[in-house]
């Protein structure tokens, strides 16, 4: 376990170099108290409209975030060949790519708790205490963990540009698979593939946060383990692609 801490830590102190880390936060506290301010002075503002708002800019911050940073320094690592740093000291290929995805996860965990603290000193201020806040803050940590696993394992077989397009298409093909109707004989079969596609609708922050009266914790408990299970899923698979991979 060793080597899986050694390279998360490197990947935290990189995160820490990075100046588009501290933006992101940055931009967040700025729009959230620019929400605030619109609040307190229009009521219109207020409410499901200021909760929405909120979210929003949280998590499409961060889900860029992931995005860039994960590919920038998986390829920068590949480019490079600083992979080799580690895989020459007897790391196996299953512990470095545990260490980045690790890595990443911390480092985008600490920016979304650092935001999510002033998101909820600005909900608290206008309307105390919401627990509503606490979930989707856990929702958004889950959902950036399966982001990463699934760009993980798509680093492992395209290139850059080719990763990107194909996880966007991934992300919009799966907001969209329940409107999706096959029509043919290979219809069993194509329809299971999409149970491996990565559902984001299932982290809408808007319908489960926003607006709804009452928290299931039937679901939450469905949705850490969907998010869970799936990004152990992505990983196994990175792992094995990695292995036969020729550096």
């Amino acid at each position: 376990m060793t080597p899986i801490f050694q390279i998360a830590k490197d990947v935290v102190l990189e995160a820490k170099r990075n100046q588009i880390f501290w933006l992101s936060i940055i931009l967040n506290l700025l729009f959230f108290i620019l929400f605030t301010v619109a609040s307190s002075s229009n009521e219109a503002f207020q409410g499901k409209i200021f909760l929405e708002l909120g979210f929003t800019v949280l998590w499409f911050l961060h889900f860029c975030l992931a995005v860039f940073f994960a590919i920038e320094s998986l390829y920068k690592d590949q480019e490079s060949k600083s992979m080799y740093f580690y895989l020459v000291r007897n790391v196996s290929r299953l512990q470095y790519l545990l260490g980045k995805f690790s890595g990443f996860l911390i480092s985008i965990t600490a920016s979304i708790f650092i935001s999510g603290i002033g998101f909820f000193i600005c909900v608290y201020q206008l309307q105390g205490f919401e627990s509503k806040v606490l979930y989707g803050i856990y929702f958004l940590i889950l959902e950036i963990a399966l982001t990463l696993a699934v760009l993980v394992f798509l680093t492992r077989i395209f290139t850059k540009i080719i990763t990107i397009f194909t996880f966007l298409f991934l992300f919009f093909l799966s907001n969209f698979i329940e409107f999706i109707e096959v029509v043919s004989e290979f219809s069993i079969f194509i329809k299971s593939l999409f149970l491996f596609v990565p559902n984001y609708k299932y982290f809408s922050y808007i319908d489960m946060i926003v607006h709804a009266k009452v928290m299931s914790f039937e679901y939450v408990y469905f949705i850490s383990a969907y998010s869970i299970c799936l990004s152990i899923f992505f990983l196994i698979l990175s792992s094995i692609q990695f292995e036969k991979k020729v550096l």
